[in-house]
């Protein structure tokens, strides 16, 4: 029979333990070193019958029972990464070592599992599905998002970054400046916004700036000529190709059947942001940032705001400390399985780290939802 484990660590660094342990308990490895264990034992057993007067045979009885029960029968791991799905076998597996680990990780992602039942937790949240906090992460990503490598055509011919900044800088900056009339843009409106491309739009015609992008010729346009030419842009097959394939790279995304939109309608349904429309929200992140960081900017995000993302979104932060903890939790179990009865007091804690992410995880995509993304 093969013993299934799930690992919700590092399934390549536990697969590699588990390599480990089958080689040193090789009999040809492990022999000489039970037998000089052996020797050293009778010997402390002797001595102690010298100075006490007492033959505790039952401590050499037990540890030979021991030793033929849990490690010298071998038997077949699986290991399975729960975030990838991806399998690994380890034969000539000691039992002793096997059984323990298989019974404490099932335990643990069942358990969790069953915290995630119980908390109505939406599939597209759930820890043990997509990860820690990997619908926050998602839109804290495209939230912080700059052009990339959309910016210019594949030869390399345009600028949207100078565009788009030189457009703010010289139409829309000059509209909310002015002292008088009816302003086309302003702060009100630009924080209000639901298409903050959109809302960016001025129609003056007797204010120029330069465009440079691959399908204009002569860049010097009006403030409305200059909107007009691109907002086409942004549409064009051309722009949507790059700025796709620049997504999936900022997302992290490796299937060619799934889109950033498709991600981002996932995140946005873990969050029960229903009504969130992925294109539109991508375009925003990204005029955003323009306001936001360019040479221009006039929009700061209030302190409440830095301190309600900051906690939220910080998975990459906690992945690359909370996996290698995990990672380091699975290979302690492993490595201290030998350790006798009192390591299935401990089991209960390993059982634990499952359900109190999972928890945490629901919590904070709660209060992500309730709060505002």
């Amino acid at each position: 029979m093969a013993y299934e484990i799930l690992s919700i660590g590092d399934g390549e660094m536990l697969y590699e333990a588990f390599q480990g342990a089958a080689m040193i308990f090789r009999p040809e490895n492990i022999n000489d070193l039970i037998k000089s264990g052996f020797v050293l034992g009778t010997l402390l057993i002797t001595f102690k019958y010298l100075t006490d007067q007492q033959m505790q045979l039952n401590y050499g009885l037990v540890a030979v029972a021991l030793y033929t029960t849990m490690f010298v029968p071998t038997d077949t791991v699986s290991i399975e990464d729960v975030y990838t799905g991806e399998v690994r076998t380890v034969a000539n597996v000691p039992i002793g070592i096997a059984a323990p680990m298989s019974v404490v990780s099932t335990m643990g992602v069942k358990s969790t599992s069953l915290f995630e039942t119980s908390f109505s937790t939406p599939e597209e949240a759930s820890l043990l599905g997509h990860g820690y906090l990997d619908s926050l992460n998602t839109l804290i990503k495209i939230r912080n998002v700059g052009v990339g490598t959309a910016g210019s055509n594949p030869t390399l011919n345009g600028d949207l970054a100078r565009t788009v900044n030189g457009y703010i800088e010289n139409c829309v900056m000059y509209d909310m400046e002015l002292p008088y009339g009816n302003h086309e843009v302003t702060k009100q409106k630009l924080e209000k916004a639901d298409d903050l491309w959109e809302s960016l739009k001025t129609t003056f015609i007797n204010r120029d700036t330069l465009v440079y992008l691959p399908t204009v010729v002569e860049p010097q346009m009006t403030c409305n000529e200059a909107y007009v030419t691109i907002n086409n842009y942004l549409y064009t097959s051309e722009y949507q190709a790059a700025w796709a394939s620049y997504m999936n790279g900022v997302l992290g995304i490796t299937d060619s059947s799934v889109s950033a939109s498709d991600k981002i309608d996932v995140a946005a349904q873990a969050l029960g942001l229903t009504a969130l429309d992925a294109q539109k929200f991508m375009r925003n992140a990204l005029m955003a940032s323009f306001l936001r960081d360019g040479p221009t900017a006039f929009i700061q995000r209030t302190g409440v705001e830095q301190v309600k993302m900051q906690w939220s979104g910080e998975q990459s932060v906690f992945k690359e400390y909370a996996r290698p903890i995990m990672s380091f939790v699975e290979m302690f179990t492993v490595a201290t399985s030998d350790s006798g009865v009192s390591f299935y007091t401990r089991t209960a804690w390993d059982v634990a780290d499952g359900p109190i992410f999972s928890d945490v995880s629901v919590d904070s995509a709660l209060g992500a939802h309730h709060g505002g993304v």
